[in-house]
């Protein structure tokens, strides 16, 4: 009896020594094939990463039918920027892209005149008595900036502006404003300004129906961007649509 534990020990001795012998080939192997293909193996993992992310991306994007941008003195958290778009896709009347949604995106641009920027830095206080600087005088001009770059690609028609960012946008020589007469054939809507290129977004109906939109200040304005010269097809077609859905929005 003891010799044969003697002999099963010895047997399982042998099978685990051989098993370890098995198990570091295997591992020296892999050692060896990533030595000589590891930048490959790297190449091909980074590519493989990059065309995950984008399908995901694809997948998951949200495709527009309009793009509308608001620039004035009022900040739009994601509650508020929530309900102006809710409440601009329901003046939408098309699924214009025909993916089965109607959807408008808002960029917005907070923007404030120097009487305005003075009232908002005055309006709150620390424990101390000293005012708070709610808006940085830099990061108001670099706003104004991104918008008027923004306005200039081509990527956005409709336009919900204060007065402040109105006036030189129309002012500049030509001005990047369409004329109303170039939308309506006959008489202008209700509310349109003297000017012939915006209408008081007060008087509109996308306003009454907006309970958000109520809240902004009195002056803004809506109107509409030229196409630009060298515009691609693309933008030509989302031009036409948004002047079409302009008129809804107006009322």
């Amino acid at each position: 009896m003891n010799n044969n534990n003697k002999h099963l020990n010895e047997e399982k001795l042998e099978a685990r020594d051989l098993s370890l012998t098995t198990e570091d080939k295997t591992v020296k192997k892999l050692g060896n094939f990533w030595y000589h293909n590891k930048w490959t193996i790297i190449i091909v993992a980074f590519f493989v990463a990059v065309l995950v992310i984008v399908s995901v991306q694809l997948l998951t994007r949200v495709e527009y039918d309009v793009n509308v941008t608001i620039s004035g003195p009022d900040f739009l958290n994601s509650e508020k920027l929530f309900y102006v778009r809710d409440d601009l896709s329901s003046d939408l009347k098309a699924d214009i892209n025909g993916d089965g949604k109607k959807t408008v995106s808002v960029t917005t641009y907070p923007v404030f005149s120097e009487s305005e920027l003075k009232a908002i830095n005055h309006s709150k206080k620390d424990s101390n008595g000293n005012y708070i600087k709610i808006v940085e005088e830099s990061e108001n001009l670099s706003q104004y900036k991104q918008f008027v770059q923004h306005s200039q690609t081509g990527d956005t028609f409709i336009l919900i502006l204060s007065k402040y960012v109105y006036e030189p946008l129309k002012a500049t020589n030509p001005s990047r404003l369409l004329p109303l007469s170039n939308i309506y054939e006959s008489s202008l809507p209700e509310g349109a300004l003297a000017d012939g290129y915006g209408i008081k977004l007060s008087d509109t109906a996308i306003y009454q129906d907006s309970a958000t939109l109520q809240g902004f200040a009195d002056d803004y304005i809506i109107c509409i961007c030229k196409l630009p010269d060298m515009a691609s097809k693309k933008q030509t077609k989302a031009y036409e649509l948004s002047i079409e859905y302009f008129k809804d929005l107006v009322g």
